[in-house]
């Protein structure tokens, strides 16, 4: 996935481990900085009836990395404006030390994502007085969407619902050469991803259940999530179901959830094989929270 390059502290960069977590995590999670699973019908039974829930928080309760229990914490919380837009998150990064993140959109007259301000705190609480602080601003121009990263502009093509389905880039900083990204969709969810980096392609496959996303009610653009930070996508699900299963030919990776009596997921288990090469077998354990409205 197409992901910001957020810059962590010093610290961070030893655990090396826990980042061969994420970069499967990531592939469960595909997506925007930042909530983007909007109802593609017209008429959606939840919002007719008045009862429509937003994810308020999710909390990773710890890891089984090889065969060693990584006691590891992420916590993500989320806030909304009165049109049930994200306007804030704040995320929690907690292993031998603490990382905290937090995040604020802003939106214009006609309802369009244009501003997103992340700062890191290397304390829990957001206390720390050097933080770092990463802005990036929005614009669309037809069915491009454009915004700066690392020096360079990036440049996404949009499909008529506001979904990502292509990014191409010859080079950004020694760290990616020619590479493209196709993003395909079925049923409002990711079902597909081709990505071509170095010659090489990989093509990524994404299945769901029929339960309601996390991310349904969210009125946030749908492109933010489908490439910004890899929290929302894994950790959370798809824009209108539930991710249940990854696979291509480097890793496999799957979720199993229990739901509410209003279909929404309330706590999931994610297990991958791995390739046992960069990526190694793990579990994980997540429950979800909602605001009711």
């Amino acid at each position: 996935m197409l992901q910001f390059e957020i810059k962590k502290r010093t610290r961070l960069k030893s655990q090396a481990n826990w980042g061969n977590i994420f970069q499967f995590v990531s592939m469960l999670f595909v997506a925007c900085a930042i909530l983007s699973g909007c109802v593609f019908g017209e008429h959606d039974p939840d919002e007719d009836s008045g009862r429509v829930k937003l994810l308020k928080s999710m909390n990773v309760e710890g890891f089984q990395y090889h065969d060693e229990y990584v006691n590891a914490h992420q916590v993500l919380e989320c806030e909304y404006d009165e049109q049930n837009r994200l306007t804030k998150t704040k995320y929690v990064y907690l292993m031998e030390e603490c990382l905290s993140e937090i995040t604020n959109l802003t939106y214009n007259n006609a309802g369009e994502l244009i501003k997103l301000i992340s700062i890191t705190y290397d304390d829990c609480e957001g206390e720390d007085r050097n933080p770092d602080a990463e802005i990036r601003n929005f614009t669309k121009r037809g069915n491009i969407l454009e915004f700066p990263n690392s020096g360079t502009t990036f440049y996404v093509e949009l499909n008529n619902e506001g979904l990502p389905i292509k990014w191409e880039h010859e080079y950004l900083q020694g760290s990616l050469y020619n590479s493209k990204v196709i993003w395909e969709y079925q049923n409002g969810n990711l079902s597909k991803e081709i990505r071509t980096n170095l010659g090489k392609t990989v093509t990524t496959t994404f299945m769901y259940d029929d339960k309601k996303s996390p991310l349904l009610h969210c009125k946030t653009p749908k492109w933010f999530f489908v490439f910004t930070t890899p929290i929302w996508y894994g950790l959370t699900s798809g824009l209108e179901n539930n991710l249940t299963k990854v696979l291509s030919e480097d890793e496999f990776g799957e979720k199993v959830y229990t739901y509410d009596k209003d279909g929404y997921p309330i706590s999931a288990t994610i297990v991958s094989e791995g390739d046992g090469k960069d990526t190694f077998p793990f579990t994980a354990t997540i429950t979800y929270t909602y605001i009711t409205k």
